[in-house]
Order: C-alpha cells, then sequence, then structure tokens
C-alpha cells in the first residue's frame, strides 16, 4: 500500500528520478575511485612538519606562545598523564602523503608541561604503507 499520497504517475516519475540520481553519484564515485588510482602525483594532507624549526626551542624555558610561534596552530591537542612524570598538555602536527597504493605518515607530538607552562620536549615518526597488496 502506497501511503506517499503521490498519484501513480507521479510516483512512477519520482521512482525513476531517484534511481537515475542514485546511478549517476555512484557512476561519479566509480569515477574519481578510478582516477585516484591512476595519478600519478602524490596528493598530500595536512601541511609539511616544522620538524626543522624544532632546535630553536629550549625544553624548560620556550613558553606555549613560543612554541606556537616557531610551530604554528597544532592540527589537535590533547592531555597526558604518566604514573612518573608531571601532567603535560600535547600539541599534535601531522602531514600524510599518498600516491598511487602507497600513503607516508609523519607525525610530531610537542609535550608541554601543564604545571609550568613551558615546553618539555617533543617526539616525531613517520611510516609508510600499502593499502593494497602489488606495486
Amino acid at each position: 500500500m502506497d501511503t506517499s499520497g503521490l498519484p501513480t504517475a507521479a510516483r512512477l516519475k519520482a521512482n525513476s528520478l531517484g534511481r537515475v540520481t542514485g546511478s549517476l553519484a555512484a557512476g561519479l564515485v566509480a569515477l574519481v575511485l578510478l582516477a585516484g588510482g591512476c595519478a600519478t602525483g602524490p596528493v598530500e594532507l595536512g601541511r609539511p612538519l616544522p620538524t626543522d624549526r624544532l632546535a630553536q626551542l629550549k625544553p624548560g624555558v620556550s613558553t606555549m606562545s613560543e612554541v606556537l610561534a616557531t610551530l604554528g596552530e597544532p592540527q589537535g591537542r590533547g592531555k597526558g598523564l604518566l604514573p612518573s612524570a608531571p601532567p603535560i598538555d600535547l600539541l599534535f602536527y601531522e602531514s600524510d602523503t599518498m600516491e598511487g597504493t602507497k600513503m607516508r605518515m609523519k607525525m610530531l607530538i610537542v609535550f608541554m608541561n601543564r604545571s609550568t607552562g613551558v615546553f618539555d620536549g617533543y617526539m616525531w615518526f613517520n611510516s609508510g604503507l600499502m593499502l593494497s597488496p602489488g606495486n
């Protein structure tokens, strides 16, 4: 039983329009995925890590405003609590590069002492990963 309230011809037209729209959307998604898989240039997400500027920061001395002026605004923030360390604030910087089926992630984590408000140190790493077997 139809509860749309539309006459039969209008209901059929609405159904066929929905099917056409769905088919177009599926075709567009497939086209984008095929084009992305065939792309030769890398796709970069985020912004390059400011690791070359880390030497300007002094552990136990540099303030939060100095860290932000040197490294820029982070993409994320968090808090950390370890049993043998003072409470810390975390600043996250990330950059990802994808080329074909390969992806490389780089991340910088900056540690700020929450009690004193000064820079405690940092950790950065990168990783590579294949998105599909082969290549």
